[in-house]
């Protein structure tokens, strides 16, 4: 390991979701260079694991409205909810709208049948992202 590994390896251990381009850049290398050393860093066993976050904008993100009957208890309903989404409780139609995101449409709608499983629950309307102006 040299001093260009070093570099590299203080900058993910300073922001583990940096992007090799960012740190070839500031090293005055090309990506590949970077791309390459982190590699050789994996096989040697220097770097166990990187720990990736997806930025929200990258995910895929829906609206789902939910209709709750009075047959269960208003607080139990929400305490089966995953607890990695957001809740609203609104008035109008619906009891709740929850904004789930995930990496793929095929994991939103799993959360959205847990959702609809979910005893009280009589009715899920799913709105889907197109566009998010953050983004």
């Amino acid at each position: 390991m040299d001093s260009k590994d070093r570099e590299i390896l203080d900058r993910l251990e300073e922001d583990g979701r940096a992007a090799f381009t960012e740190i070839s850049e500031d090293m005055n290398v090309s990506e590949g260079t970077v791309r390459n050393r982190v590699q050789r860093m994996k096989d040697q066993g220097i770097i166990e694991k990187f720990t990736v976050e997806v930025s929200e904008r990258e995910q895929v993100k829906a609206f789902v409205s939910v209709d709750i009957s009075t047959e269960r208890e208003f607080e139990a309903v929400l305490d089966d909810l995953p607890d990695d989404v957001e809740v609203f409780e609104v008035a109008g139609r619906f009891d709740l709208f929850v904004k789930v995101s995930r990496y793929s449409s095929e994991e939103v709608n799993k959360v959205v049948d847990d959702i609809r499983s979910i005893g009280g629950v009589n009715d899920t309307t799913t709105y889907m992202v197109l566009s998010d102006s953050q983004s």
